[in-house]
């Protein structure tokens, strides 16, 4: 039994039904208090990063995406209540104008599975509950197999406390 094989029949059970971009962003902003902020507020260095990561990720998909046309939703985390737990793990500063020490997550509206945070066990938790479609859970897709891997990740703690592996 190969690798994909041995995390299908592990965690094929533990799957979520995926949420639309809509029912995620309600998501993050219900469960987890999250605050929009204008992407505007992203400082330049942080900017060209994102931008950079984007394309490439759009480009892995065929898509061909100009910075103008992209819809992007940045929140924040408050440091209190359900979410003061990623504050415990470890993260980035963000390169946000006034809001440097806060956790992010980044979406992006035209890329369906894209997302960024500057918090490794936030951004697994957030994959997992964002849910894989049952298209590419039929077809045992490579987004179905990275979907498993993050629950692989969660359950084993890669992300715990600043040990990535």
């Amino acid at each position: 039994m190969d690798n994909k094989e041995k995390l299908i029949a592990k965690y094929g059970d533990m799957t979520k039904t995926k949420k639309d971009f809509k029912s995620f962003c309600e998501f993050i902003e219900q469960k987890l208090n999250a605050k929009q902020l204008n992407f505007d507020l992203v400082l330049d260095p942080m900017r060209k990063f994102l931008y950079y990561n984007i394309k490439s990720y759009a480009e892995m998909y065929g898509l061909h995406l100009q910075e103008n046309e992209l819809d992007i939703i940045l929140y924040i985390l408050p440091k209190d209540g359900v979410t003061e737990k990623y504050y415990n793990e470890a993260h980035t500063s963000a390169a946000i104008y006034g809001y440097n020490d806060y956790i992010y997550v980044i979406l992006i509206k035209q890329l369906e599975y894209y997302m960024e945070s500057n918090c490794g066990v936030l951004f697994i938790d957030l994959a997992i509950e964002r849910g894989i479609s049952d298209e590419d859970k039929e077809n045992r897709s490579v987004a179905y197999i990275e979907y498993l891997s993050r629950i692989e990740a969660k359950e084993n703690g890669y992300y715990k406390n600043g040990v990535q592996g």
